[in-house]
């Protein structure tokens, strides 16, 4: 196959899938209805306020959902969304089908459409990804993941170095 190919079956993957995950603000995991909605978005938080709130990629690793009465973080492009909200937990939780997004900067794996194998430790010690060698695809990709978590998650802070906390 070759490499344009590739890309536009990732990015028709990418799409059902975020069509997928579009679908759970009205469907839970199970298929019901629901208007349950913990620390649902009111799509008016304040940047300034969002930016007080710092997190390192250690900080959002411990909040992947094991504890339910915690967020689940993700970061996408310097940006902390709780994505426990709308349903997202049944998605992102534990048991989730996308899980090893989980406590984690996520934006490559979304520009990329790439599954691993879970954040490893060397992941959590290296440096924030700049992103500055993504192909068009690549942030095209990326930016239709945040305009999904924009409409859809609460961001809660943003992604910083260690030294910048």
């Amino acid at each position: 196959m070759f490499k344009s190919e590739a890309l536009n079956l990732a990015a028709i993957s990418g799409i059902i899938i975020g069509l997928s995950l579009i679908a759970g603000v009205y469907l839970n995991p199970q298929g019901k209805s629901s208007s349950k909605s913990k620390g649902k978005s009111t799509g008016q938080e304040d940047p300034e306020d969002i930016k007080k709130n710092k997190y390192t990629k250690r900080d959002i690793s411990k909040f992947t959902g094991e504890n339910p009465d915690e967020p689940i973080l993700i970061a996408v492009k310097g940006i902390v969304y709780d994505v426990n909200v709308n349903n997202g937990g049944g998605y992102y939780g534990p048991s989730g089908p996308y899980s090893l997004f989980s406590g984690r900067d996520a934006s490559r794996l979304f520009s990329l459409f790439e599954f691993d194998n879970g954040m490893t430790e060397a992941e959590i010690n290296a440096p924030i990804d700049p992103l500055d060698n993504l192909t068009a695809e690549e942030e095209e990709s990326l930016e239709a993941y945040i305009q999904l978590f924009e409409s859809k998650y609460k961001p809660v802070g943003i992604l910083v170095e260690p030294h910048e906390k």
